[in-house]
């Protein structure tokens, strides 16, 4: 469901994929080393990268 804006900016596509891939793997290493006290901030920040992208690319 992408906007066609995403081939045209493909990079800033690059860019956010990034953000949400380490917002990911940030998660998963507080959930691995059990660290509660990081779940809600992780979770959040995973969340808000997801949303950026797609307020950028996704149809409504």
């Amino acid at each position: 469901d992408a906007k066609e804006e995403i081939w045209d900016d493909w990079e800033r596509f690059e860019e956010l994929a990034s953000d949400t891939r380490e917002a990911a793997e940030a998660l998963h290493t507080a959930v691995e080393a059990g660290d509660e006290d990081e779940y809600a901030i992780r979770f959040r920040d995973l969340g808000q990268s997801c949303q950026a992208c797609h307020d950028d690319f996704r149809r409504e």
